[in-house]
């Protein structure tokens, strides 16, 4: 830290022919302790301080008498480019700055070097909080974005995974296509792990899942008091904490026009403005896009934004669906049951019948839906081996029975809606999707989960 950097150079000065009644006045009017005495050019000549007066008046010195009979001209100066830590070698309480040709600018005491250690302390106890809390956002997104396997054994899943691997060192967007469940998260992931920022964060966003009026400040983050209920520190947004990693936008054909334009610039620029702020903080940050709609046919309809979709439809993937790949379908089974008997403890497998007529299934729902069949069976059935008949038992439609003394009308009708929420969660996957295919709210979907205890994720 430079001299000039904490001086104070509203300097109340005294000349040397000022009388000592004078400087006695200027102390107590300007509350300082210390007058430089200077000439006409603004030459330093020397320094007067309360302990001279003090001493004058002991000494019964007359009023009048001139600065210049009292003040200190031994005096240690520095230079406005000298590091401020020099303060604390000089035997005084009080440095002055001058010139090269020794005018004053300015005065540096030690109360002013404490100070700007407190400010400097302050901001940089700043900085280390916002980056604590960085750190804790990424954790935190980390550990819900866990790295799953690329399972397959289908010649069109390989070519998938073959190109995805081969885009991985090459930092440009990607758009990967496919329908609800069919595993984009998983080629995502596996492009961030095989590319040159593995080491860095991997944030992801379900573009859907999250209202309309906080997607901004979660993508962007905000200053302190950008609205009511903000933090009062700010908080960073998802791409600030995917800085120099990756961040995977889930759904991005659901993203509002307004934050599309939003998402181009960032795009375009490589920079983003936190709520409230109009400061831009620089990023270096891969995006990769998924979505399961067909974004050529929305930029048709004016519902996304045709310039945004070429600079996100760089390197396109499309995943085919689980129906067009039925050999993964075994493959897929044999891990799910690994994970999930691990999971819960259990030792459980699959009867080869079971394992068939799995594979012969169309499964609407792709992959998820395939894993939450796998996870249902294994907890509900009885037994080690997991059997055609487990399945039919589970899955079977919902029979009402006729006698109204066993089973009351409302009891029926809530037999009946907690097996068509379990199946709507299970084929698509989000709790908007599935409240949209039931034709009712997402907050009426989530709520009656809830009652029946079914998991949403939220």
């Amino acid at each position: 830290m430079e001299m000039k950097q904490i001086m104070t150079t509203n300097l109340v000065t005294i000349n040397p022919e000022g009388s000592l009644l004078k400087a006695t006045s200027l102390m107590r009017q300007h509350k300082v302790d210390a007058l430089p005495v200077i000439d006409q050019n603004q030459k330093l000549l020397g320094l007067i301080t309360k302990s001279h007066v003090l001493e004058a008046f002991l000494h019964n010195l007359p009023p009048t008498t001139p600065v210049k009979d009292l003040m200190i001209t031994e005096l240690f100066t520095m230079s406005p480019e000298d590091d401020a830590d020099k303060t604390w070698e000089v035997p005084v309480g009080r440095v002055p700055v001058v010139d090269d040709e020794g005018k004053i600018l300015g005065i540096v005491t030690r109360t002013d070097l404490i100070r700007s250690y407190y400010k400097e302390l302050k901001r940089l106890n700043a900085i280390l909080n916002e980056r604590l809390e960085n750190y804790r956002e990424a954790l935190k997104h980390f550990r819900e974005s866990h790295f799953q396997q690329v399972i397959y054994k289908s010649p069109a899943m390989a070519q998938v995974v073959e190109l995805a691997r081969r885009v991985a060192d090459i930092d440009a967007t990607v758009l990967i296509l496919g329908e609800s469940g069919s595993g984009k998260e998983v080629i995502a992931s596996l492009i961030h792990q095989e590319s040159r920022r593995r080491t860095e964060n991997f944030i992801k966003i379900n573009c859907s899942a999250i209202p309309e009026n906080l997607l901004e400040s979660e993508l962007f983050g905000y200053e302190q008091g950008a609205f009511s209920g903000a933090n009062k520190n700010g908080k960073p947004g998802l791409f600030e904490l995917a800085n120099h990693g990756t961040i995977f936008l889930d759904e991005i054909g659901d993203l509002p026009l307004q934050l599309q334009a939003k998402l181009l610039r960032v795009l375009q620029e490589k920079e983003i403005f936190r709520l409230g702020s109009t400061t831009p903080r620089k990023l270096d940050v891969r995006i990769i896009a998924a979505t399961n709609k067909d974004l050529a046919q929305m930029v048709a309809a004016k519902t996304f934004r045709e310039d945004l979709y070429y600079r996100l439809n760089v390197i396109p993937i499309v995943i085919p669906p689980l129906r067009e790949r039925p050999e993964d379908i075994p493959v897929l089974v044999e891990y799910f049951l690994e994970v999930f008997n691990k999971k819960h403890g259990y030792h459980k497998h699959f009867a080869p019948e079971l394992v068939d007529f799995l594979a012969e299934k169309s499964w609407p729902g792709n992959v998820r839906e395939l894993a939450n069949t796998i996870e249902r069976l294994l907890i509900v059935s009885p037994g080690s081996l997991v059997t055609l008949n487990d399945y039919h038992n589970l899955f079977s439609p919902v029979k009402v029975k006729e006698t109204p003394e066993e089973l009351t009308l409302a009891q029926k009708i809530s037999s009946i809606e907690q097996t068509l929420l379990l199946k709507a969660l299970n084929t698509y996957g989000s709790t908007r999707k599935a409240a949209k295919a039931l034709g009712i709210s997402q907050a009426s979907l989530i709520r009656k989960a809830k009652k029946y205890g079914i998991k949403t994720g939220l």
